[in-house]
């Protein structure tokens, strides 16, 4: 719903990077045209130049198409040279052609949005019902960033919350995400917004429109509402929320966990897991020389982040990210330091992850980089060490450790499994218990021993979310036992693949939790024996037969769902303990003994 703006009665970085929060820009482009052809509206004009607003939940703050618009503006000039007026002809032209034009000589110089002078229109201050600010700047160059801050709160205690936000040469469509800025101060007592250009040590002049308050909130997988453990994507502004109904939901920001919620215990998603904090797995440098230097400070001032999704189904959805540590925003960072991290979630709670990061630059190295897996901390919160078995008979190239943090209170479990591959010669691996009382948060940081010469630090490890109260500690050391030596199938027609040697432990590839086959003659018939050793929600991709049809059969009944990853493969996934002998069959269409399409 269209709303005209009414009077209203660390960072989770476990890096501590020495930045303010980035809200990377997204350059539009300026456009012609733009007529106000008879029936068309302001509000229709906003929805067609922005995708964010057509599903109508928009509060416009100033789009400065009224004049009473300027009531809210006010200036702070510092240099002469600093100016703001209105300007008919420096708005954005497809949404109508009025804007603000703000001349800076200083960093000092501040547009100031508030309510001191208004009497006939209002800076909305109850926010908390949307995702994102958005501010259209028009800038002259790329090497140019804005400052926003934005206050909160009665004067004796004003909360503020400062963001850079960099700009490229022409309009800028900026997007700041309010969940994260929400954390920090009240979204329902906004007071004032200032904006001021970050180093303007000469004069500079920006055109600033369509200043709005979105809520955007999209199902673009599934459904967020469903109570069958089925899996959706949600987006949340800038965020996404990826959950199974039902059971548990993330909420992912720039690529990197900050919110979990156990939906079992808490339907309504009232009590993030991970408040003030990321679940990670977030490198991190052990033992720093400097305790309190950031630890990647030497790779670069700010981060660029590059999250997507790259396979969402019934089965499974994939997410990768990738930041880059840069000194200058708007320059080419194909270069630049890394963090990476590839995971693989299923509804069954499981996440599989794989992490790498830049060891050692030409400037700087560490001696050792290590894991960390962080929870909001009290006093309910147990953390729990162990090693869990090797392979499977004397086979010692693989081996793991394993953590559990239960918070009781919340009836929230995590399991934590920590994977070497680099052979019985080298160091196992380890995990740390700390508990953070400063920042109220418990961490795991887990170690393994990485190549002595090698520029990249990689790791392997997965997740179980849960509830506490579902699985009892016995029952955990058995899920610790099988990611330490997943069970090993018996396949009676077909054939075990090894993807990977490095994380592959028989045909069981650590990257993607799968047992990896190929079919012969179109078809798979494997055994699991549960009665041996208990198999959790064990899944599936059968290779060799992109986009075929098949069915997948289990103790002789059709199971469902399945679905084709992104390279045609079929994958499914067993969901439960499997505590018995259990056959597997898959047929494909055309394949002997297939049913008609």
């Amino acid at each position: 719903m269209f709303e005209r703006s009414t009077r209203a009665t660390d960072p989770k970085n476990i890096f501590r990077l020495f930045v303010l929060a980035i809200s990377l820009a997204s350059l539009t482009g300026c456009q012609t045209g733009g007529g106000k052809a008879a029936g068309v509206t302001q509000a229709d004009r906003l929805m067609q130049a922005y995708p964010e607003l057509k599903s109508g939940r928009f509060a416009v703050i100033a789009d400065f198409e009224n004049p009473a618009h300027m009531e809210l503006v006010q200036l702070v000039s510092v240099s002469p040279s600093a100016r703001c007026v209105p300007d008919a002809k420096q708005g954005r032209k497809d949404t109508g052609r009025n804007g603000l034009r703000f001349t800076a000589g200083s960093p000092k110089d501040t547009v100031i949005l508030s309510n001191v002078n208004a009497t006939n229109w209002y800076l909305k201050r109850d926010w908390h019902q949307y995702d994102l600010l958005m501010i259209n700047v028009e800038s002259p160059s790329d090497d140019l960033a804005l400052e926003l801050i934005l206050s909160a709160g009665m004067v004796r205690d004003r909360s503020t919350v400062r963001s850079r936000l960099p700009l490229r040469k022409g309009w800028n469509n900026l997007k700041l995400d309010l969940a994260d800025v929400g954390e920090r101060l009240p979204l329902d007592d906004v007071q004032e917004i200032r904006l001021a250009v970050i180093d303007a040590d000469k004069p500079v002049t920006l055109s600033i429109d369509d200043i709005v308050l979105v809520g955007a909130q999209v199902d673009v997988f599934g459904d967020s509402k469903n109570l069958q453990g089925q899996l959706y994507v949600r987006t949340a502004g800038k965020r996404w929320h990826i959950g199974a109904g039902g059971k548990f939901e993330l909420v992912f920001s720039n690529g990197q966990i900050v919110g979990w919620f156990n939906l079992e215990a808490d339907p309504h998603r009232l009590n993030n897991l991970v408040q003030g904090t990321t679940l990670g797995p977030s490198p991190i440098v052990v033992n720093p020389p400097n305790p309190d230097e950031p630890d990647f400070a030497a790779l670069g001032q700010a981060v660029t982040s590059q999250p997507r999704i790259v396979e969402m189904n019934e089965v499974r959805i994939v997410i990768e990210s990738e930041w880059r540590f840069v000194d200058t925003m708007n320059r080419d960072a194909r270069d630049r330091p890394f963090h990476r991290w590839r995971y693989v979630i299923y509804p069954s709670g499981e996440i599989y992850a794989t992490v790498e990061a830049t060891r050692r630059t030409a400037n700087w190295s560490s001696e050792q980089l290590g894991l960390a897996v962080a929870l909001a901390s009290d006093s309910s919160v147990e953390l729990r060490t162990f090693e869990a078995s090797g392979a499977g008979g004397n086979d010692q190239s693989f081996r793991s450790v394993y953590a559990s943090a239960r918070n009781r209170t919340a009836n929230a479990l995590v399991l934590f499994s920590l994977v070497d591959s680099n052979g019985s010669s080298a160091a196992p691996p380890r995990i740390f218990e700390r508990f953070d009382r400063a920042r109220q948060r418990a961490m795991f940081v887990g170690v393994t021993e990485q190549p002595v010469d090698g520029t990249v630090a990689r790791w392997q490890c997965n997740f179980f979310l849960t509830s506490s109260d579902s699985v009892s500690d016995q029952d955990a050391s058995v899920l610790a036992d099988f990611s330490g030596r997943p069970s090993s199938v018996q396949v009676a027609l077909g054939t075990s693949m090894t993807r990977n040697s490095k994380m592959s432990q028989g045909s069981f590839d650590r990257t993607t939790g799968c047992y990896v086959l190929k079919p012969d003659e179109g078809r798979v018939r494997v055994t699991i024996d549960g009665s041996k050793a208990p198999v959790f929600s064990p899944a599936f991709e059968i290779v060799g037969t992109p986009g075929r049809q098949a069915w997948v059969y289990v103790n002789h009944l059709i199971h469902k769902p399945l679905a084709f990853d992104a390279h045609g493969h079929l994958i499914f996934q067993l969901r439960g303990m499997i505590q018995k002998q259990t056959l597997i069959e898959v047929l494909f269409q055309n394949s002997p003994g297939a049913p008609s399409p």
